[in-house]
């Protein structure tokens, strides 16, 4: 899906729409050749737990996802989960280790939503 990675059909957001919200978000950046399956699993269950946050998976193997991100994205640390809030800045990259971690991605959303 083109920017609209969505974790669950019932609060389906696009990358778009998650930028321009004023809520929080949370981006799962992946490419078709990492593995993010367990990432994706984890942010499913924080999902559920966070409701005052937008979750969003984009592929950059996408074209309008990769000339979004063109420029900020280090390949080599892919995937990786960017958190950030109000008008899209991109605030906190979370990578591999904390992302798969539910404890871990909690306490960084808790502590990044105040």
């Amino acid at each position: 899906m083109l920017l609209g990675g969505i974790f669950s059909a019932a609060k389906a957001v696009t990358l778009q729409q998650a930028l321009e919200s004023d809520k929080p978000f949370a981006l799962l950046i992946y490419t078709g050749w990492s593995n993010y399956n367990d990432i994706y699993n984890n942010m499913k269950n924080l999902q559920k737990n966070f409701p005052d946050y937008n979750f969003v998976r984009v592929n950059l193997n996408e074209e309008e996802a990769a000339a979004l991100f063109n420029g900020y994205i280090i390949i080599k640390h892919l995937p990786m989960v960017v958190i950030g809030k109000q008008g899209g800045r991109f605030n906190q990259l979370i990578y591999n280790d904390c992302a798969v971690d539910y404890a871990c991605m909690a306490k960084k959303l808790k502590r990044f939503g105040h």
